[in-house]
């Protein structure tokens, strides 16, 4: 799991050819230069990325993925995401395999990740991680997360 911002996001781009794709979506998104979409295929099904907009809630689940990473970055107001490796899954986390989805109710122990505008969080197979988390009272977030291969 990595934390970061913007500021940063080249640093990540000697992680391969899908990143630096994935990356150069986001900053022609945050330069004004390309529209956010809710979604578009950067390089197929490798690397597509999601608008979402969402309200902060704490009735969430947990989830980790297999198949994709997940780079979620804050474009409006803010959200707590929880972290905890996926080796503290309990042994019923439910794998969706034609959704890419490990869903479990309850992990133990994790810590939160506070992200607002400028914020990004990167979640690995190993990475589980609980989005959309409300921190306090509900508000709305408005987020991009671009999904890419492993």
């Amino acid at each position: 799991m990595i934390l970061d911002t913007t500021d940063n996001l080249e640093r990540y781009e000697v992680y391969g050819e899908r990143f630096q794709i994935a990356i150069a979506y986001i900053k022609r998104v945050l330069s004004g230069e390309e529209e956010l979409r809710e979604h578009v295929e950067l390089k197929g099904r490798e690397v597509y990325a999601m608008a979402q907009e969402n309200m902060t809630t704490d009735e969430r689940k947990w989830e980790a993925h297999k198949k994709y990473i997940d780079l979620q970055l804050v474009l409006e107001g803010e959200e707590w995401i929880d972290y905890a490796s996926v080796s503290l899954f309990p042994p019923e986390a439910q794998y969706l395999e034609d959704y890419d989805f490990l869903i479990a109710e309850r992990v133990e122990p994790y810590t939160c990740l506070h992200l607002y505008p400028g914020y990004f969080g990167i979640f690995f197979p190993e990475d589980g991680h609980r989005p959309n988390g409300a921190g306090g009272a509900p508000s709305k977030v408005r987020k991009l997360v671009v999904k890419i291969a492993v």
